[in-house]
């Protein structure tokens, strides 16, 4: 009994000295793998793609008649347009009519002419009567004189005032077609019409709005992306872009585009960044209301080193 305990604990102590050396060999060991996961999860711009991205149009503006008034024109839902397009017309008989007042007036410079004329006559009478009394002292009473040339510088002020006059008739032609111009509308890009809210015929005040227009060529992309990425990604970065109907096709197609703005504020919660990107929308894939996936093209910037924009 005595020789079978001496041989189990020299066992004993054979094994505690094996793994005796193990605390020193296990923190090196999880600094290598930890090591390893850093640099093979460093993030980079070749691996940044974003789901669940909310596609919206590049423009949309509702807009509104300037002036009050009837309706005589305007476009139907779905109808094309171009930037500087008259696309809303409202009866502006009336102020075609002013501003052909306006027009005469301007061109009116009878008064300026009279008064010239006016003070050619006053200056003669004046030196007249002073060559008189010089040749002659006293042969035109002194009160005469200086009435003539009363008269002479009255007609010089006539004369500027005539001509205040006119430039006055000018700016009131230029307002009489300003105004005119206030009774359309023109298209501030291209884009389709996607509501009407008054018909040919109605009236409208001031400011009430007619329509709304949508830019469908061009979309705007949002989404987020983690705040790790921030230094790999900035404005002019291009990016694809897929929409949710596309990415279910047997054959998706992308759109390119380009990053416009990168937020400086991280969200609290997710710690994300909010970013979207200007996207072409030519074969019209991105439906807006729809989601798609949007992923950087490594190596890509429109702009060089250009700086993200921040909120």
């Amino acid at each position: 009994m005595p020789g079978r305990t001496s041989s189990k604990s020299e066992a004993a102590q054979k094994r505690v000295s094996q793994w005796s050396g193990i605390p020193w060999v296990f923190p090196v060991l999880l600094m290598f793998v930890c090591t390893s996961l850093a640099q093979g999860d460093e993030p980079s711009a070749a691996n940044i793609r974003l789901i669940n991205c909310r596609i919206k149009p590049a423009g949309q503006v509702t807009l509104s008649a300037n002036q009050s008034g009837s309706i005589v024109t305007v476009p139907q839902e779905g109808d094309q347009v171009t930037t500087g397009q008259r696309i809303i017309q409202l009866d502006d008989e009336l102020a075609r009519a002013a501003l052909a007042v306006a027009e005469k007036q301007a061109e009116n410079d009878a008064e300026i002419r009279h008064a010239m004329i006016s003070s050619d006559v006053a200056r003669l009478e004046f030196e007249q009567a002073t060559e008189i009394n010089n040749s002659s002292k006293g042969a035109i009473p002194t009160s005469e004189v200086r009435t003539r040339k009363l008269e002479y510088d009255r007609s010089l002020l006539l004369i500027e005032q005539s001509k205040h006059q006119q430039a006055v008739a000018v700016l009131k032609r230029h307002e009489a077609a300003a105004q005119l111009k206030a009774f359309s509308v023109n298209a501030p890009f291209d884009g389709t019409i996607v509501k009407v809210l008054k018909k040919p015929g109605e009236s409208v005040r001031q400011g009430e709005p007619v329509l709304e227009l949508v830019n469908t060529r061009r979309v705007r992309v949002e989404g987020f992306i983690d705040v790790a990425y921030r230094e790999r990604i900035a404005a002019g970065t291009r990016v694809q872009v897929t929409s949710e109907l596309a990415s279910e096709s047997s054959s998706p197609s992308n759109s390119s585009g380009t990053i416009v703005f990168v937020d400086s504020a991280v969200q609290p919660v997710t710690r994300q960044l909010r970013v979207w990107a200007d996207v072409d929308n030519s074969s019209g894939t991105l439906i807006s209301g729809m989601t798609a996936t949007m992923s950087v093209v490594p190596g890509k910037n429109s702009t060089g080193d250009k700086q993200a924009s921040v909120r």
